[in-house]
């Protein structure tokens, strides 16, 4: 068809699938973002969705949602993106950049060349969809995609890739990304202050205790509409006011609290009845939420019989996550997963898969963070192992994550872990100079 009916197509489609973002949004808990990182007072804190309706107005071409892991962020960039889609404000386009390898590398036009793939049009029909309704960018993981990312992106991307360089792009990134930006030279200088003058930089805040309530009714209301379609009883479901007790009886500190990953890890505790013993940390919780979900891969058998499978299970899973570590990516394909962890990683991962059965489909954990707890859970029992599998692994961005998990892992155990803690940090210091 023409370029006009081309556009209307697009909008149309767009149109007829609204409310497949309604749906997310009816279960969503709204950010609260800042121009800070957390702690931020109430009042400088504003709601998601006012925060972009400002910005799709203003001046500055980027917004970049920042936070620590399992803040929220991909969980607010979908709501972001679901909202624009839902009120029609804008045209969505969602770009998971771990999905896509090297689309921010200097080549020309990689980036552009996979947004028209994905709407299937061309540069002349993009632009006049530009004109009819706004094109926004959704670039989820920004973290994930190499050293100095903002760099990259002023640099490698605008300048090679006209089509994304005239839109509006909204990106996720952990903070630590910031502190990445160590440009070398005066006009390095220059392209990274140009980079940030033209984002708005908003830092994901955590929960309020009002936040924490609503997601836990949301995430129980859930339950009883799964157990409806399923013919359940509704009454095997737990109640939300007993569900926000019982997470806040595990004795956990308000951080992990109120993040929506670790909540929700809590919530998958209660629901499936583990005895609400205290938790010292978050590696305990990450711990028992692994544990609770290879457990039910596992076949019955004894109690130590299960309890060697599960170590060998959760080996299996660290390998992967090592090589995961060693590559860069918090990503890699179903045949590379077992080939590095055997079909056990495969069949007891909490993880996300698109096809189990297809061995080129992608294959990420359900969180990232799981991947880190599970290489610093390998690095406290297996030390030499650990090591060994990751002399060349990127550590700029995760490994102050790995390093928490495994101070938390030594804590009350220092002597026997004294000497392994001692080369970990020796290896992060050395990959950071």
């Amino acid at each position: 068809g023409t370029d006009e009916e081309v556009v209307q197509a697009l909008l149309q489609s767009a149109a007829q699938t609204s409310f497949v973002f309604d749906g997310y949004l009816a279960t969503y808990v709204e950010s609260r973002v800042a121009s800070n990182p957390p702690p931020v007072e109430p009042e400088a804190c504003q709601r998601l969705f006012p925060m972009q309706d400002a910005w799709i107005g203003g001046a500055k071409q980027f917004l970049v949602l920042l936070g620590s892991g399992g803040s929220g962020k991909t969980s607010a960039t979908l709501a972001a993106m679901s909202q624009l889609a839902s009120k029609a404000t804008a045209f969505a386009v969602f770009v998971p950049l771990p999905q896509v390898a090297g689309l921010l590398s200097d080549e020309k036009g990689r980036l552009d060349a996979h947004v028209l793939s994905v709407l299937e049009c061309t540069p002349q029909q993009i632009q006049l969809l530009h004109q009819k309704r706004r094109v926004v960018l959704f670039l989820d993981s920004l973290d994930e995609v190499g050293e100095l990312p903002l760099q990259r992106l002023e640099l490698g991307v605008l300048h090679s890739n006209p089509i994304a360089s005239s839109l509006r792009v909204v990106m996720s990134s952990r903070d630590e990304v910031l502190t990445q930006v160590k440009p070398p030279t005066a006009a390095l200088v220059g392209k990274s202050i140009e980079a940030l003058v033209r984002c708005l930089l908003q830092y994901v805040q955590p929960f309020t205790e009002d936040d924490v309530s609503n997601y836990v009714a949301n995430r129980v209301a859930a339950a009883v509409a799964a157990a409806r379609l399923k013919k359940e009883p509704e009454e095997t479901v737990i109640k939300p006011e007993a569900a926000a007790a019982l997470v806040r009886s595990y004795g956990l500190e308000s951080e992990v609290l109120h993040h929506p990953v670790t909540l929700s890890m809590l919530l998958a505790l209660v629901c499936g009845k583990a005895p609400p013993t205290a938790l010292a940390s978050k590696a305990q919780l990450y711990d028992s939420y692994v544990r609770q979900h290879v457990s039910g891969t596992l076949p019955s058998a004894e109690a130590d019989a299960r309890e060697d499978a599960m170590e060998t299970a959760l080996v299996c899973l660290a390998r992967v996550a090592l090589e995961m570590l060693q590559r860069g990516r918090w990503l890699m394909t179903v045949e590379d997963v077992v080939r590095w962890g055997g079909p056990e990683a495969l069949r007891c991962a909490p993880s996300r898969v698109e096809d189990s059965e297809d061995p080129k489909s992608n294959f990420s954990w359900w969180h990232k963070s799981i991947g880190e707890y599970l290489c610093a859970r390998h690095f406290f029992r297996d030390p030499k192992d650990a090591l060994a599998r990751t002399q060349d692994a990127c550590w700029s961005l995760h490994g102050p994550v790995v390093l928490q998990f495994f101070a938390q892992l030594c804590d009350g155990d220092g002597a026997g872990a004294a000497a392994s803690i001692g080369e970990l940090v020796a290896q992060v210091s050395r990959a950071g100079d």
